[in-house]
């Protein structure tokens, strides 16, 4: 059979006619297909948390903040890390964000299900620092450092649960305690330096743990000391605050009271006998009497002087108040613990009760 030659011509034009347009209709593909692939990623990242295979759910919480029932301090929470764990036996995290506090409401999307909801305040950490955290155990591993509180905004924590209700109360407590000298006077009656006025003195607390977890509620154990048997002057330039842990007393006190209304803070001490490592939280008064230097360190809350209530030591969340007088002259050094014989005082512990809150959502 003759084919015309006209034929194979015409074939093979719209042969490449095909192929050009195809290689176009490539074209326009491949430069729609980076675009659409990072919206969809996009869309993903925003609307689900890790894992997300249950119903999502938003959970509406109120926040309280817990501060000493008959003291004027009340703590501010700047902002908050929220942490959301299930609570089930592997407690792995289910979502993590920050938010402000005070001021805007917020919504995040979590599985359906029981759940666990942490929230830390003023944790001076930046949001990436939690990058690790991928349980609640992880969580409770975490700790605080002394050195970077602000007793203006402490680091503040609280715990809760939601059993898929929608909505739960929680509490955010200092990590803090708050040891309070309210007055100080002297009595020397009936001894030798009787009349004697104490001069330039100095209140302080030593042997003061240096982290807490942040998560922890009782039994504190000490890890590394600050003030270490006595004021150190290193640890004193290293704290955020110093006036967490010293200030001055006046010029001259004698055997009229004086109203000091000095505030220490520090973080809990329950470890249950002294070692190298570990000693027991003091309150120390300093001073010269006639010409020379005394301590009173004062063992808070054990030994002659408590437990007045609870656990012995210092526990998170209490304020210590002191009322001092001075029946002898002190020890020879700031780490050798005073007697009932040589001081008077009268010793109050307030546990921290919630203030008004406020509502936020996540």
């Amino acid at each position: 059979m003759n084919i015309p030659l006209s034929t194979f011509a015409e074939t093979r034009k719209r042969y490449r006619q095909m192929r050009d347009e195809n290689n176009s209709l490539k074209k326009g593909y491949a430069g729609l297909t980076l675009p659409y692939l990072l919206l969809i990623t996009l869309a993903v990242s925003v609307r689900c948390s890790p894992g997300l295979q249950d119903e999502a759910g938003t959970v509406r919480c109120r926040i309280f903040i817990g501060t000493a029932a008959s003291s004027s301090y009340i703590p501010e929470a700047e902002y908050a890390d929220i942490f959301v764990f299930n609570d089930d036996a592997l407690m792995r995290l289910d979502s993590y964000q920050r938010m402000k506090l005070k001021g805007d409401k917020l919504d995040a999307v979590t599985t359906g299900g029981k759940k666990i909801i942490c929230v830390v305040a003023n944790s001076g950490k930046d949001r990436y620092d939690w990058t690790g955290i991928n349980s609640y155990n992880a969580l409770c591993k975490v700790r605080s450092d002394l050195r970077n509180e602000n007793p203006d905004t402490p680091t503040l924590s609280g715990e809760t649960y939601d059993r898929g209700s929608g909505s739960c109360d929680i509490v955010l407590e200092p990590l803090l305690s708050k040891v309070v000298l309210q007055s100080l006077r002297c009595n020397f009656e009936g001894k030798a330096y009787e009349g004697a006025t104490l001069d330039n003195a100095k209140v302080y607390l030593t042997n003061v743990n240096s982290s807490f977890r942040i998560m922890e509620r009782s039994g504190a154990s000490v890890t590394e000391m600050l003030n270490a048997a006595g004021l150190n002057a290193s640890d004193m330039a290293s704290l955020l605050s110093p006036e967490l842990l010293s200030a001055r007393l006046p010029s001259k006190i004698g055997s009229r009271k004086e109203e000091c209304d000095i505030s220490l803070w520090c973080y809990p001490n329950n470890c249950e006998e002294e070692s190298l490592g570990s000693r027991f939280t003091r309150l120390v008064i300093e001073g010269e009497i006639l010409g020379k230097r005394y301590w009173w360190p004062i063992n808070i809350n054990r030994g002659d002087f408590g437990p007045v209530k609870g656990v012995a030591g210092v526990s998170r969340n209490c304020e210590y108040s002191f009322d001092i007088c001075l029946t002898s002259l002190g020890s020879d050094g700031p780490d050798k613990a005073v007697s009932k014989s040589q001081v008077e005082l009268e010793c109050g512990i307030m546990d921290w009760v919630k203030k008004d809150g406020y509502e936020e959502y996540f």
